[in-house]
C-alpha cells in the first residue's frame, strides 16, 4: 500500500494496533492517577463542613471577596481569610448562603 507521499506504508496488523492503543490507554491513566492522587496532597481541611480533601478541591476565600461577607456572618469569632472551602459547597455559597451541611447547621 502507498501512502498520499509515495511512501510505503507499514504493515501493522490489528493485533499490533490494538496492543498499541492499549499501552497507550495505560499510559494515560497512569499518568492521570499520579497527578490526581500521588501529586495531589490530601489531608486539607474545609472549613464550612469540616471533612478532608485533596489540595485541588479546596479553595481559599481570600481568593473570593463576595465570599468573605458570608463566612463573616456565619463565623464571626473564626479569622475568615484564612478559610478554605471545598468545591462541594460552591453553589449554596455564589447564592450567599451557607451551605445545608456546614458545621454551623450542626453539621459534624
Amino acid at each position: 500500500m502507498i501512502s498520499g507521499l509515495g511512501l510505503p506504508l507499514p504493515n501493522y496488523g490489528v493485533q499490533y494496533l490494538k496492543k498499541r492503543i492499549w499501552e497507550e490507554i495505560d499510559e494515560h491513566c497512569a499518568k492521570h492517577f499520579l497527578k490526581q492522587f500521588t501529586e495531589n496532597e490530601f489531608g486539607h481541611s474545609c472549613n464550612v463542613c469540616d471533612r478532608l480533601w485533596f489540595l485541588k478541591d479546596v479553595t481559599p476565600a481570600r481568593k473570593k471577596e463576595k465570599l468573605l461577607s458570608v463566612f463573616r456572618a456565619e463565623f464571626p469569632d473564626k479569622d475568615v481569610q484564612a478559610f478554605n472551602w471545598c468545591e462541594s459547597r460552591k453553589r449554596s455559597l455564589y447564592n450567599s448562603k451557607i451551605p445545608p451541611l456546614s458545621r454551623t447547621n450542626g453539621f459534624i
